[in-house]
Parts: C-alpha cells; structure tokens; sequence
C-alpha cells in the first residue's frame, strides 16, 4: 500500500484493521510518505532580506508544524512506524528504508495562496495560520511578500521521504 496510514489517527488500530484481513504468513508491504520529515517551505527561499529574529521565530513556527504531538498526520516517524506494525501484529522480514526522493514542482499562484491563506483548509490550519501563533500579521505580510517575489512561478526541488519497501508478516494467532 502507499500512504494507506496518513489519514488515520489511530494508525495501529488501522493496521490491526488490515491484519485481520490477512491469511496467516501473508506479508505486508508499505510505502508511506513521512509528513514530520517534509519540506520545509522557508527552505526554498533566501531569507537574507529578513531580519534575524524574523527568521528565527519562522523557522520556529514551521517546525513546530511538524513537532505537534496532537496532530495525528506529523506526530509519527519510521521508527514509530516500525512500534506500530508490531503492536499490530506484524513482524519486521526486511530492514526498513527510509529514502528522500526529490522531484521537481511548479509552484502556482494558487500554491502561494493555499499557503497563505488566513482560513483553514478542512480541520487544518493553513501555512499563515500556523505561522500566526509565531509571527504578527505584519511579520507573516512580509514572509509571504519574499516567498511570491521568489516562488511565483518557479520550479523548485522538493524533498519528501518516504519509509519504503516495509515487509511484515503476519504473527500467527496462537
């Protein structure tokens, strides 16, 4: 499966849920995209034209993003992956691999205005918004006025990482 566990919280109830519909030695294989470990939007930019603090309480806010313990999509890592799968009653056959691929991305209009969008998408806080809790509107204006001088129409490399080519097996009941 790939990214079969992202929209799950309970992630090893999800996969007690895709056990139970295996034959017993029946293996599994997964390739998950690690949302903790995801680009870093400031990273794309040069941030030079920012004051110090600025920059500082930026990269702040965008980490603590991706450090939320309550947000089910972020609060997870391979090594949390691997716990899970065994409480589930799964057992580790290959050594996982996590792999940071890159591709490259166009980056829209309607990228920029996803990101800094001040209404949440969903249940989930936009970019800006997250940005707010760290930044004053005034501060997040000229963020977002460096991120569109460089980003509009742009090609950019993107980094993601993926925790691939999982197999476990199936525990027999005893």
């Amino acid at each position: 499966g790939r990214n079969v566990l992202t929209r799950y919280a309970d992630k090893t109830a999800a996969l007690r849920a895709i056990r139970a519909c295996l034959r017993d030695g029946s293996c599994l294989s997964l390739a998950e995209v690690v949302p903790r470990r995801g680009q870093r939007l400031s990273a794309l930019v040069d941030l030079t034209a920012l004051d110090a603090a600025l920059v500082a309480r930026l990269q702040a806010a965008e980490e603590a993003i991706y450090d939320a313990a309550d947000d089910p999509q972020v609060n997870w890592d391979s090594a949390d992956l691997a716990v899970m799968l065994h409480t589930a009653g799964f057992e580790l056959r290959a050594p996982l691999n996590v792999d940071v691929q890159e591709d490259e991305r166009h980056l829209t209009a309607a990228h920029l205005a996803r990101w800094f969008s001040r209404s949440a998408e969903g249940s989930r806080p936009s970019y800006a918004g997250h940005l707010l809790s760290h930044l004053t509107e005034e501060e997040l204006r000229r963020v977002e006025t460096c991120f569109r001088r460089q980003l509009l129409d742009q090609i950019v490399t993107w980094q993601i990482t993926l925790v691939l080519s999982a197999r476990y097996q199936r525990i027999d009941d005893k």
